[in-house]
């Protein structure tokens, strides 16, 4: 039981920091100049 609870906690942890990297490209793309543009892709 015990391990399976550290699992979940690692797992999550993992989730959210994958979803922190997903916003922070997002707002990175969208603070991007027009000299800049082709880095959005």
């Amino acid at each position: 039981m015990e391990n399976s609870e550290k699992t979940v906690e690692v797992l999550n942890d993992l989730i959210q920091i994958n979803n922190d990297r997903a916003d922070g490209f997002e707002r990175a793309a969208s603070d991007l100049s027009e000299e800049n543009i082709d880095l959005k892709n």
